[in-house]
């Protein structure tokens, strides 16, 4: 072999090298835990791989903290579709199903994030249904820092967590224009944030060393004047004190009205006033 032909063919191992992690990151969707999850979630529909023309998720590279890891979806359907649902996974978490979010009115294009768990380093996937009932997967992987998210105690401490439970705010960033299919409209950006301290279960007591029973948020519901914008599906990966952002479009004025309910069968309510120009 010339000293050519083995320069190439040490530059193709070195390649291959190089690109096999890659290789693994991207092929999450053959992943054994993602294979077994898959039937239990969504039976034997087909998932098709989205394209970030449709769907878009965005994750950190590596969190900054394991308890609060921001995950955003963006998904848009420009032939006509509309969003019906979105399911956020993460396959490691003891729970994967980390939230579903679901449309009843149609939307041409939703933006949606909310702070999460992680138990550890893992592949996170956000799956979209259009209205026709096919569904388009994106994911990407998250590193994180071993800190064991889903078992971490609580940040607050139990007294402070009961008096505040339940209290909520809601903020708006700027508004922007955003181009619909057929006209632009006014796009408003909120911000829920929800006192609650979302306890898995799987927490201990550092002072009793007993395990902190489970009582986190199972659902919510957001609706604008007698329009429900979209209820949420929750479990344990949903952050302590979790803040959830969302987009809505300013077509007539009318409160945005919230509710919320945990595990333990608590409700909460609270009403906003929003005018057309917030």
């Amino acid at each position: 072999m010339n000293k050519d032909a083995i320069s190439a063919r040490i530059m193709t191992i070195a390649a291959a090298i190089l690109l096999a992690p890659l290789t693994n990151l991207n092929s999450f969707a053959a992943e054994p835990v993602w294979e077994e999850i898959k039937p239990a979630i969504f039976g034997d529909r087909a998932i098709h791989r989205g394209n970030p023309a449709n769907v878009v998720l965005t994750t950190p590279y590596r969190s900054n903290d394991d308890r609060v890891v921001p995950v955003a979806v963006n998904a848009q359907f420009a032939d006509g579709r509309s969003v019906r649902a979105v399911t956020i996974v993460i396959d490691e978490n003891p729970m994967p199903v980390s939230a579903v979010f679901r449309f009843d009115t149609p939307r041409d294009s939703i933006a949606i994030a909310a702070n999460m768990r992680f138990n550890g380093p893992s592949p996170i996937r956000t799956i979209v249904e259009a209205s026709d009932a096919k569904h388009y997967m994106s994911d990407s992987y998250v590193k994180t820092s071993g800190l064991g998210a889903c078992a971490s105690p609580p940040v607050n401490n139990p007294k402070e967590a009961l008096a505040s439970l339940g209290q909520m705010e809601l903020s708006h960033p700027q508004a922007k224009i955003e181009n619909g299919q057929n006209a632009t409209q006014l796009t408003q950006r909120a911000r829920l944030a929800i006192k609650h301290p979302n306890l898995t279960g799987l927490q201990m007591d550092q002072i009793t060393l007993q395990y902190i029973p489970a009582r986190y948020i199972s659902n919510i519901e957001v609706q604008r004047g007698d329009e429900l914008l979209f209820t949420v599906e929750s479990g344990i990966a949903l952050s302590e004190n979790p803040e959830i952002e969302f987009d809505y479009h300013l077509n007539g004025s009318g409160p945005i009205s919230v509710y919320v309910k945990d595990t333990d069968g608590t409700e909460f309510r609270r009403e906003f006033p929003v005018g057309t120009g917030s």
